[in-house]
């Protein structure tokens, strides 16, 4: 006996990094299950392979790797398969933290964020970073993957070469490109270590402004009257 199969909608979304539409189902019972397991987990691990997975069953076009999309794509994908799974409109509770006759308000705030006008800030930002008049470093921006980096580093510095290193794909002068898969243990982190800090603030300025979900909402404490700005900044801000 065969037994019916539910027709799921599709809807489609554009994706910077691939410069194009693709197509995307909602989650079903099956994904909602795997969610609820990965917020109940305190395993960081394994909610980022969750993710990845929902996201990967959700698209329809199966040549496209998660894990090769840099983050933005994927926190922007993630939140709109969410929306139009689960609903459209988030609600946000913050404590108003503004000072009233000497005392904090803690007034109760209430903000409803409608995730379809959620999008992905763009700026100019060059990939090719000249850090002398002969030598360079061809970057690209972090994917999810990233998050393992930041988990398993000790220390702010270890991070951030740590990032550098993962998000580097070549470094090049006027004789040759030394690509990143080619380099010895260690030569990458000798490299870093031996740039001028105005050669490695160029390197940095290219993360700070990569894309990024992002989304700026004013809401009004009910209790005081102030007006707070609240600017909401990748997945996890958009969810209590």
């Amino acid at each position: 006996m065969t037994i019916p199969k539910i027709q799921l909608p599709l809807f489609k979304i554009f994706l910077i990094s691939l410069n194009k539409e693709i197509e995307f189902r909602p989650f079903v019972v099956k994904e909602e299950k795997m969610l609820l397991m990965a917020a109940e987990s305190d395993d960081p691990k394994y909610t980022l392979d969750t993710i990845k997975q929902i996201i990967q069953n959700c698209i329809v076009d199966e040549t496209i790797r998660i894990e090769e999309l840099p983050l933005f794509d994927v926190e922007y994908l993630f939140l709109m398969i969410r929306a139009k799974s689960m609903g459209e409109i988030v609600e946000l509770k913050y404590i108003c933290q503004n000072e009233v006759e000497d005392k904090k308000c803690r007034g109760n705030m209430v903000m409803n964020i409608d995730l379809t006008k959620v999008k992905v800030e763009v700026t100019n930002n060059d990939s090719l970073i000249k850090l002398s008049d002969v030598i360079g470093i061809k970057l690209k921006y972090p994917t999810i993957d990233i998050s393992r980096v930041l988990n398993d580093s000790k220390s702010n510095i270890d991070v951030l070469t740590k990032v550098i290193e993962e998000c580097t794909e070549y470094l090049y002068d006027n004789d040759q490109v030394y690509k990143i898969e080619d380099m010895q243990p260690g030569e990458f982190n000798e490299f870093i270590e031996s740039i001028k800090s105005e050669q490695f603030r160029k390197i940095q300025n290219f993360f700070y402004n990569a894309p990024a979900l992002r989304h700026t909402q004013q809401v009004s404490c009910p209790k005081c009257g102030k007006e707070h700005k609240i600017v909401l900044e990748g997945i996890l801000d958009f969810f209590d």
